[in-house]
């Protein structure tokens, strides 16, 4: 996985699209496994997923402690507001906005949200994001967030363009692509959308994808996708 900090960047930057970077045959192929999607048989994604957490989580963290640690010294009250903070747990994620895109059934947008991020998902597959949000009614933490099935992250941008979302809306703090580009048309239109949605400065952009070799494409084609 790669992190990518956000820049500030105008609206110039990113031009508006009118079209996706949707595979069809691709969509088609990965809606056949909605029934399958959280059965760890058939969807090696779910033994990667605790790794792919736990990293965004910890780079997350590395990113804020050092500013923190500033604030806690030149508070006078650090001592007693240390002790009570450590009274009770705080999802990590509190307080942070996620896009998780290309979500699938849910398996990466759970696991957000359950740390405490307000999610967003997205994913061109309606077969999909119909078991996604299935799944997320079973654990009161994943039913809030917000599931767009037939929809992709380029249609996003560009309501943001529109200035269709809410005008408090800043972008988001997190926003996930992971084993996404290997199965899109057009890389770049992925990237530029992407980027226009996150938060200038601060926020992260999290990328990963398969190696581009024989052994891991047998692998992760042949092997999980088939």
């Amino acid at each position: 996985i790669a992190t990518i900090p956000s820049t500030q960047t105008s609206n110039a930057v990113w031009k508006r699209r009118s079209f996706s970077s949707v595979s069809e045959s691709e969509v088609n192929k990965f809606s056949e496994f909605s029934k399958t999607w959280w059965d760890p048989r058939h969807n090696p994604l779910i033994g990667m997923n605790a790794v792919r957490v736990q990293y965004i989580v910890d780079e997350l963290r590395s990113t804020t402690e050092s500013n923190q640690q500033n604030d806690d010294n030149n508070n006078t009250n650090t001592t007693n507001n240390h002790s009570n903070h450590h009274d009770r747990y705080v999802p990590p994620l509190t307080g942070l906005s996620a896009l998780d895109v290309g979500c699938g059934g849910g398996l990466l947008s759970e696991s957000l949200a359950r740390l405490g991020a307000t999610v967003t998902a997205v994913d061109p597959s309606i077969q999909l994001v119909q078991q996604a949000k299935t799944h997320a009614q079973l654990d009161p933490k994943t039913r809030s967030i917000d599931y767009r099935g037939g929809y992709t992250v380029e249609q996003l941008a560009q309501e943001h363009q529109n200035h269709q979302l809410s005008s408090s809306f800043e972008g988001y703090d997190v926003i996930c692509l992971l084993e996404v580009v290997e199965h899109v048309t057009d890389v770049h239109s992925v990237l530029s959308s992407v980027r226009s949605l996150l938060k200038p400065n601060t926020g992260r952009l999290f990328v990963s994808t398969m190696n581009r070799t024989v052994k891991s494409n047998l692998l992760a084609i042949v092997g999980a996708e088939y």
